[in-house]
């Protein structure tokens, strides 16, 4: 019996979570768009505002604890690269992980919408956004990516990118949204 209750108990919380996650998105438009301008503008300063601690080293890149987030995300990090070749930083979050492909790829999609309908002020004269296609969600695909690039004709934010990420690993699935500079790659290819 305590494991019924238990497991209805757990249920319901992860019910709440990702109804939670859903209301964030979809009826909060403002308050996302509010949430992405804030870690849109600390791109121009490699997000240094809205850095917290040092969380993690791995091979030439420091991860830390990101002030800023958006609504429903699970967690977001700061990724500082520190090569000769790159020195820039990048913003990420996971905003679900360990669900199902259905769950997962509703979340992808409404990332993707909430990120490409947010007006986004790039410090210039009318409000910009971003602008790319999704690419659809297929459970026989583990790895499914999309890029929405910056409006911006500015300098500072014209290679900024925002990735969106579904991922599957058995039946786990997970999303994640990073906030980057794109640079190209080619000329070291």
């Amino acid at each position: 019996m305590r494991k019924i209750l238990l497991t209805l108990f757990l249920s319901f919380l992860f019910m709440m979570s990702y109804s939670q996650f859903y209301k964030n998105i979809i009826s909060s438009p403002k308050g996302f768009s509010d949430s992405l301008n804030v870690i849109v503008k600390e791109y121009a300063l490699n997000y240094r505002g809205i850095q917290g601690e040092l969380l993690e080293m791995q091979n030439g890149v420091e991860i830390y604890k990101a002030f800023a987030s958006l609504p429903g995300a699970q967690s977001a990090s700061i990724y500082r690269y520190q090569s000769k070749v790159d020195t820039t930083a990048s913003w990420q979050a996971i905003m679900c992980s360990g669900v199902s492909f259905k769950e997962a790829s509703k979340i992808y999609r409404n990332l993707y919408n909430a990120v490409k309908k947010s007006k986004i002020n790039f410090n210039e004269p009318s409000a910009g956004g971003f602008y790319g296609e999704m690419q659809a969600p297929v459970e026989s695909m583990r790895f499914i990516q999309s890029d929405l690039r910056s409006s911006s004709t500015g300098k500072i934010y014209q290679k900024l990118v925002v990735t969106i990420e579904l991922t599957g690993e058995f039946e786990d699935w997970e999303v994640k949204i990073s906030i980057s500079h794109k640079r190209d790659d080619s000329k070291y290819l």
